[in-house]
């Protein structure tokens, strides 16, 4: 029996749900190639670097934190089955009921424009903390409110009470939901990543991309776009908002799933023609 080739998953950023993403990749790598492969786990604040660097052989990503283009050397060589895909308000109250003036924290700039449309009258807040600190604040009264991914709470089966929020007021990011491994392109690695690549989350995390890529669009920008493949057909949802959320170009369609990548196309530039990297470019500055 020949020995089992070793692999080495960077969980980029480092974080708990960072490791716990590495961990899903690792066991459905062992579960469909349980002879071929024995891997292991590293954190690393860069994945796609430590690949280059030789520290690396695959870098596990959450989808909506990578950029629509990646260097030529690398390659997403497989995408998990999609969790869940939607913004979760953690608090005592629905986000209709929550009091007026009320404190809100959040790590993500496409949530708060999004908060500040839906109730201008919130108080919303910055935080970097992780999952559970943020948790943390809310219990012990510092912020009224946490918005973060629903995804980032199930997978930790984090104990609070949440609200799914609206998926079509509170369009996910490119990518939301999906866990993403990168690899050198070309890499003995690839043909196994290819064997755990879920078509429909590729169909769909594709097409998010490729109509971010078209505004111009990066990570961390007010801008939704979510994808939903169902039968032959492709349904498109995209939205850019002004940093305090009173603008917004919004388009929503349905594409062909054949040449899907091709119709996402002619989508972002139906979406660019209406304005859409024009708001972008303004908030981009502001962030500047």
């Amino acid at each position: 029996m020949s020995e089992r080739a070793p692999i080495v998953l960077a969980a980029v950023r480092g974080s708990e749900i960072a490791l716990a993403h590495a961990r899903d990749v690792q066991e459905v790598l062992a579960a469909r190639f349980p002879m071929e492969l024995e891997s292991g786990i590293v954190l690393r604040d860069a994945g796609d670097a430590a690949i280059l660097r030789g520290e690396a052989d695959v870098a596990v990503h959450r989808m909506e934190h990578v950029p629509p283009k990646l260097p030529e050397d690398l390659v997403l060589a497989a995408l998990l089955p999609r969790r869940s895909f939607t913004d979760a308000l953690v608090a005592d109250f629905s986000l209709k009921t929550l009091p007026r003036g009320a404190r809100v924290a959040t790590s993500n700039i496409r949530r708060r424009a999004m908060l500040l449309r839906a109730r201008p009258d919130l108080k919303v807040a910055e935080t970097h903390a992780d999952v559970r600190e943020r948790v943390r604040l809310w219990r012990v009264g510092d912020t009224d409110a946490v918005v973060l991914p629903t995804v980032s709470l199930t997978r930790l089966e984090v104990d609070a009470p949440y609200e799914e929020l609206d998926p079509n007021v509170f369009v996910p990011s490119p990518g939301q939901g999906a866990i993403g491994c990168v690899c050198k392109r070309g890499s003995r690695f690839e043909e196994f990543l290819r064997g755990i690549d879920d078509a429909r989350t590729r169909t769909e995390v594709e097409v998010e991309r490729a109509v971010l890529r078209v505004v111009g669009g990066t990570p961390g920008m007010p801008v939704g776009i979510h994808a939903a493949k169902r039968g032959g057909g492709v349904e498109v949802h995209a939205v850019v908002l002004s940093l305090d959320g009173r603008g917004a170009v919004r388009l929503k369609e349905e594409i062909a799933a054949a040449d899907a990548l091709y119709h996402a196309d002619e989508f972002g530039e139906k979406w660019k023609a209406m304005g859409a990297d024009v708001l972008l470019e303004k908030a981009r500055r502001a962030l500047e």
